[in-house]
C-alpha cells in the first residue's frame, strides 16, 4: 500500500473577517483566488491584515485499498489557523514553514466542505512578539507595514496512507575512508502493533553517473511512533562538496518497510558530507574551509511566488561571486531554495524565525517549531549550521537611535530572557534531534570576558552612529580580535539601479515623506546622509553615490577581515544579498536582480585569489609620510603561482611608484605581506594605489584604491 495524495491547489474561496468568531454563514461576499498564495497578492485583499476565512468544495474517492486513513496536510499556513471539514472542527495550530497533518477520516465524506480560518496579524509590540515568524513580522529590510505574508502559501493535500507508515527520515554522514562510506539512519515510523517487517533502502545517483546500491534487512517493529535506527556501510560513494572544492554529489534515497501484504515508502534526495566547526573555523569532509557569502532574506515578500527557477537565479549570482555560503536570515524560505542550495554547491546558515524580542509565553510553541524545521530540512546537505535567534537584543526602530534606546540595546547585550532561557533550551531540543550540524544559540552574541564566550559579530561602523564611523572598526578588531571569530553582518544601505529606483521614488526627492519612505521602502535618510552628500535630493546622484559608498564599505571589512584569515577570522556573510521587496536597503542585488556596483565591488573582494591594502585613511594630508600594507592571500586548496604589480599614481595619471612581486602562494594560505609601501604625496588630488594580480590562464585582477589628498 502507497501514500496517496490529492493536491486541493487551483481555485479557492476567500473571505476577510474583522473578527475569529467561528465559520461565516453569509454567502455573499467571497473572492477567488488561485493557491498556493498569499491573500494580498488578491486585489480586494491587497491592503489586508488579520483574519480571512478560505473555503474549498471538492469531491473525493477514496482508493481502492483496505486500512488506509485519510489526513488533511497543510504544507504551509501563515499563521494561525482553524479547520472545519464538513461542519466538525477538525483542529487548529499555528506555525508558518512546515507540513502539519491532521486526520479527517470521520470527517470526509464524497462530497466536501473545506473551511480553513487563518489569522496573520501585525505584532502590535515590537518587544514582545508571539508569532514566530522572524523578518516577516518585525524587520528593517522589509516592511510589515506594506506587506503581509498572509495565507495558504504551500499546497493543501488530502494524503491517504496506511496505518503502517513512515513519516521521515533522518541522514547523516559518520565516517568515510578510501573503501567505504558509514551513514546513520534514523527512520521515523508508525507502527499500529508489534511485528515483524523487510526494509530495503536505495541510494541513487541524482546528479551524476553511476549505479544504484540497495540494502536490505528484516526488523522487529514495536508498536507505536518512534525513530528506528540502523547504519550503513556504502562501498561506493561520492561525496557532497561546496562548488569552490569541488562537486555537490547527490542521492536519491528511498526506504521501503513492507509487513505481510502492507507496503509503504519514503524517498528523498540527500548527500553525503560531514562538517565540523572548530572555533569558528569551517571543516568540510575534514578539509579546511574558509567561508565567504552573504545574508539571504525571504526571496520574495511574496513567499509563495518563489520557484525552483527563481531560487536557481539567485544561486547563480552567489556562485559567480565566488560564495560558498548563504545565512538564510531569521526566517525559512521556500523549499525551492534548499533543493537549489544543494544542487548549486552553496552552504546554508540556516536561522530559527526569531528576530529581536519575544513574550516569554511562546518558548513551549518556539520548542516544538524548532524540531519541526529540523525534521523538515534535515535531508539538506547544504545547510550545515542551524541558529535559533537573531540578535535576542532590545531592538524597536533602527531608523532612530534616541541615547535611552542605545542604552537599553546595550544592556540586553549582557541580560536577555531570550538568549540565556529560551535559547538555551532550544539549542538543547535541537542538538538532541540533530549531531552532525552546528548548533548556535543566538547570532550577534558578543564575546565578553568573564561573562559570554561569544558567537558571530554583526558590525555596522559606518552606518549606523551606536558603532561609529567605519575607520572604529580598526581599533576595535586590534582590541577585541576575538570577536572577529566569524562575523555575519556588515553594511550600508543603497538605492536600486535607477531604473528601477523610479518604479517607487521621483526624479527629485526634496518634499518627500521619509516616514512614509522609512515604513514602505525602508529607506534610512537621516543615516545615509551622515555618510554622503545627500544635499541635492535628486534620485541619479543618489543612486551612484549610495552604491558607490556600500562598496567601498563592504570592500573595507573585506579587506580587514581576509587579513585576520584563520588568525581568527574562519569567514564572513555581508548583509545582505537581495531583495524581498522594492525598497533602499542593504542589498548588492535589487529587488528585480539587477547587480548594484557593490555586488561587483564585492565579488571582486571574493576572488579566491586576491590583493589588498589596508589603508590607514580616508584622506592624506600633502607632504606627510604615509605606510600603506599591501597583503595577498589564496584561498584556493593548490598553491597558485602569481605576479603582483604595485603602481603608485599621482593625479596626472604619471605613475610614482611601481614594483612587481612574484611568489607561489601556498593552499588555502593565510594572509602574506608584501611589505610596506611609502606614499609621501607632493600635490593635492586624487592619488590612486593599483593592485594588479597576474596568474597563467586567468584574467587579470585590478584592485585599486583612490587616495584623496588635501589639506
Amino acid at each position: 500500500m502507497d501514500v496517496v495524495t490529492l493536491d486541493l491547489s487551483g481555485p479557492w474561496q476567500l473571505r476577510p473577517v474583522a473578527t475569529s468568531d467561528g465559520p461565516p454563514a453569509p454567502e455573499d461576499g467571497w473572492h477567488e483566488q488561485q493557491l498556493p498564495a498569499h491573500w494580498q497578492e488578491h486585489p480586494a485583499l491587497s491592503t489586508h491584515t488579520g483574519t480571512v476565512w478560505y473555503r474549498k468544495r471538492f469531491s473525493f474517492t477514496a482508493p481502492d485499498q483496505a486500512g488506509l486513513s485519510h489526513h488533511l496536510r497543510l504544507r504551509g499556513v501563515f499563521y494561525r489557523f482553524r479547520i472545519h471539514l464538513n461542519g466538525q472542527f477538525v483542529g487548529a495550530s499555528e506555525g508558518y514553514f512546515f507540513p502539519q497533518d491532521f486526520d479527517i477520516t470521520a470527517a470526509l465524506r464524497a462530497e466536501n466542505e473545506l473551511l480553513i480560518e487563518v489569522e496573520s496579524p501585525i505584532e502590535r509590540s515590537c518587544l514582545e512578539k508571539e508569532t514566530i515568524t522572524g523578518v516577516f513580522a518585525h524587520w528593517d529590510a522589509l516592511s510589515s507595514y506594506r506587506y503581509n505574508a498572509g495565507g495558504l502559501w504551500l499546497p493543501v493535500e488530502i494524503v491517504s496512507r496506511p496505518a503502517l507508515s513512515i513519516a521521515s527520515a533522518l541522514w547523516h554522514l559518520t565516517d568515510f575512508n578510501d573503501t567505504q562510506a558509514e551513514v546513520s539512519m534514523r527512520v521515523d515510523v508508525r507502527v499500529p502493533e508489534a511485528c515483524q517487517g523487510a526494509w530495503q533502502v536505495t541510494f541513487s545517483p541524482h546528479n551524476f553517473a553511476g549505479e544504484a546500491q540497495h540494502f536490505e534487512g528484516l526488523v522487529t517493529l514495536p508498536a507505536g511512533r518512534y525513530g528506528w535506527h540502523h547504519h550503513l556501510k556504502l562501498p561506493q560513494y561520492r561525496l557532497w562538496w561546496t562548488h569552490d572544492l569541488g562537486f555537490p554529489a547527490l542521492y536519491r534515497v528511498q526506504v521501503t518497510l513492507t509487513v505481510g501484504e502492507q507496503r509503504t515508502a519514503w524517498e528523498t534526495i540527500t548527500g553525503l558530507r560531514t562538517w565540523e566547526m572548530r572555533d569558528y573555523i569551517a571543516y568540510l569532509n575534514g578539509r579546511r574551509l574558509y567561508v565567504k557569502g552573504s545574508n539571504y532574506p525571504p526571496g520574495d515578500a511574496r513567499l509563495a511566488s518563489m520557484t525552483p527557477e527563481r531560487a536557481h537565479i539567485d544561486l547563480q549570482w552567489a556562485k559567480q561571486a565566488h560564495m560558498n555560503m548563504l545565512r538564510v536570515h531569521a526566517h525559512v524560505d521556500h523549499p525551492a531554495l534548499y533543493g537549489a542550495a544543494d544542487e548549486a554547491g552553496v552552504l546554508l546558515w540556516q536561522d530559527f524565525p526569531l528576530q529581536w524580542l519575544y513574550a516569554r509565553k511562546i518558548l513551549p510553541e518556539a520548542l516544538r517549531q524548532s524540531q519541526e524545521m529540523v525534521r523538515m530540512l534535515h535531508h539538506h546537505p547544504s545547510i550545515v549550521i542551524w541558529c535559533l535567534h537573531n540578535e535576542p537584543l532590545h531592538v524597536d526602530d533602527t531608523s532612530v537611535e534616541p541615547l535611552l534606546r542605545q542604552l537599553r540595546t546595550y544592556w540586553s547585550l549582557f541580560r536577555s530572557w531570550n538568549r540565556d532561557v529560551m535559547g538555551s533550551q532550544l539549542v538543547q531540543a535541537v542538538s538532541h534531534l540533530d549531531q552532525s550540524r552546528t548548533v548556535i544559540r543566538s547570532s550577534g552574541e558578543m564575546w565578553i570576558p568573564g561573562w559570554l564566550s561569544g558567537t558571530d559579530g554583526h558590525y555596522y561602523f559606518g552606518w549606523y552612529m551606536s558603532y561609529g564611523p567605519k575607520r572604529w572598526f580598526d581599533l576595535w578588531r586590534r582590541l577585541f580580535p576575538r570577536n572577529l571569530r566569524f562575523v555575519t553582518e556588515f553594511g550600508a544601505q543603497s538605492f536600486p539601479n535607477y531604473e528601477h529606483a523610479r518604479t517607487f521614488l521621483p526624479d527629485d526627492l526634496r518634499g518627500s515623506d521619509w516616514r512614509h519612505l522609512n515604513r514602505q521602502y525602508l529607506l534610512q535618510w537621516e543615516l545615509m546622509s551622515l555618510w554622503i552628500d545627500t544635499g541635492s535630493h535628486q534620485l541619479a546622484p543618489l543612486v551612484e553615490a549610495s552604491q558607490t559608498y556600500q562598496a567601498e564599505l563592504q570592500r573595507y571589512y573585506v579587506d580587514r577581515l581576509r587579513f585576520h584569515k584563520y588568525r581568527p577570522n574562519g569567514g564572513f556573510l555581508n548583509f545582505m544579498f537581495t531583495d524581498s521587496q522594492p525598497g533602499v536597503s542593504w542589498s548588492i542585488i535589487d529587488y528585480w536582480r539587477s547587480p548594484k556596483q557593490s555586488y561587483h565591488a564585492y565579488k571582486l573582494a571574493l576572488s579566491p585569489q586576491y590583493v589588498f591594502c589596508l589603508t590607514p585613511r580616508d584622506r592624506y594630508r600633502p607632504g606627510k609620510r604615509y605606510r600603506l600594507p599591501i597583503h595577498v592571500v589564496n584561498d584556493a586548496h593548490e598553491p597558485r603561482q602569481v605576479a603582483i604589480a604595485v603602481s603608485l599614481l599621482a593625479p596626472d595619471g604619471r605613475a610614482q611608484h611601481e614594483q612587481t612581486h612574484h611568489l607561489t602562494l601556498e593552499a588555502d594560505c593565510q594572509a602574506v605581506s608584501l611589505g610596506l609601501l611609502p606614499f609621501q604625496p607632493t600635490s593635492e588630488g586624487n592619488w590612486q594605489l593599483r593592485l594588479t594580480l597576474s596568474q597563467p590562464g586567468e584574467t587579470d585582477l585590478v584592485n585599486a584604491y583612490d587616495l584623496p589628498v588635501g589639506r
